[in-house]
């Protein structure tokens, strides 16, 4: 009887200890998916921005340096504000340098500017471009959180090693 105390006892605080385990982890992934989800607000909201900059510059009169530097170093931190989301998708990476394609390739930095209508190829383009990175982001974002199981648990896997690497 002695015996079956001892394993009762044994087998109640191994279940406590795996519940508190479990609500812990559950509790820290709820965290990190407020966390990234605010982070992905704050980087949709600076394609808005970039992409409005981005329809100025290309729509004044003539050449804005002040405003060419500013979009260059927009277009910088965006792209270390999206690196800080850790999503690995080959499509995401694409998006972002078509975003900056449509922006910097043609009309941008030379002394040839000119003054583009709103209903131009390389307005509609940019637009184009930012809302196709928007879209990424989210279904990024909706894929690790909502989607299959295996995909979650893939994503979580590499994350976790990610995290142990020095």
């Amino acid at each position: 009887m002695d015996l079956l105390n001892k394993y009762t006892s044994l087998i109640t605080l191994i279940t406590v200890i795996t519940g508190w385990i479990i609500v812990n982890w559950q509790n820290n992934k709820r965290e990190e998916r407020k966390e990234l989800r605010s982070s992905l607000n704050d980087i949709i909201e600076s394609i808005e921005q970039l992409e409005e900059d981005a329809t100025r510059y290309h729509g004044s009169l003539e050449r804005n340096l002040s405003l060419e530097k500013s979009i260059t170093l927009k277009i910088t931190r965006l792209s270390a504000r999206i690196r800080y989301l850790r999503f690995e998708s080959p499509s995401l990476k694409s998006r972002f340098i078509e975003l900056k394609k449509s922006i910097t390739l043609d009309n941008f930095e030379t002394n040839r500017f000119i003054q583009q209508p709103p209903e131009s190829d390389l307005i509609d383009g940019l637009s184009f471009a930012s809302d196709q990175l928007k879209d990424c982001l989210e279904d990024e974002f909706s894929k690790l959180y909502r989607g299959p199981l295996r995909y979650r648990l893939s994503a979580a896997i590499r994350n976790f090693l990610r995290s142990c690497k020095p």
